[in-house]
């Protein structure tokens, strides 16, 4: 009994320094974010939720998905929206972040879904295209990283409702993803 005791207060530490909770408010409309330290990074826990003046879309243009879902931006717009003192990812963060949590595909995917254990609550949000169509809510999330890849596109982080995939991979520029600000250094 006292070595099962010993075992779950050593999990119990390392869940609690693994994933840090708290709040940020977001001043330009007093959003109030989930926030979540997880390895040496401080990330938002929800999908960004700012209605930027174009480029920005509530999922099928009901305003009624944003506060689970946040907005889908394309990645112009995406650059440009995190509050002060946030940033868009950069494709090395999403690297660190998947390391964090387990560095490979089926680990990182269970622990950064919506009720995994990192703390990063994926929203699967879905996505925009330039037709007005939009695709994959309740299913899959893709989050914006800063970082390009060649002409019209750039990189961006896939999770899988099913946990079976997360990966980092190219897209097209002006599709609408959501967006997850990590706080800068």
């Amino acid at each position: 009994m006292k070595k099962l005791c010993n075992a779950l207060l050593i999990l119990s530490f390392a869940i609690s320094s693994f994933a840090q909770s708290s709040t940020f408010i977001d001043t330009r409309n007093e959003k109030v974010y989930k926030t979540v330290k997880i390895g040496g990074q401080t990330w938002m826990a929800e999908n960004l939720a700012f209605n930027a003046d174009s480029n920005c879309w509530a999922y099928y243009n009901d305003q009624n998905f944003v506060a689970k879902y946040g907005y889908l931006y394309n990645w112009e717009t995406a650059k440009t929206v995190c509050p002060a003192g946030w940033h868009l990812p950069s494709e090395e963060e999403f690297e660190t972040l998947i390391k964090d949590c387990g560095g490979n595909s089926y680990d990182a995917c269970k622990a950064l879904s919506q009720d995994g254990s990192s703390g990063f609550s994926a929203r699967f949000g879905g996505w925009y295209c330039d037709y007005n169509k939009f695709y994959d809510i309740g299913k899959n999330a893709y989050f914006w990283s800063s970082t390009p890849d060649g002409d019209g596109y750039a990189y961006i982080l896939y999770i899988s409702s099913d946990s079976k995939a997360h990966t980092l991979r190219h897209n097209n520029r002006s599709f609408g993803y959501s967006v997850r600000c990590i706080i800068d250094n």
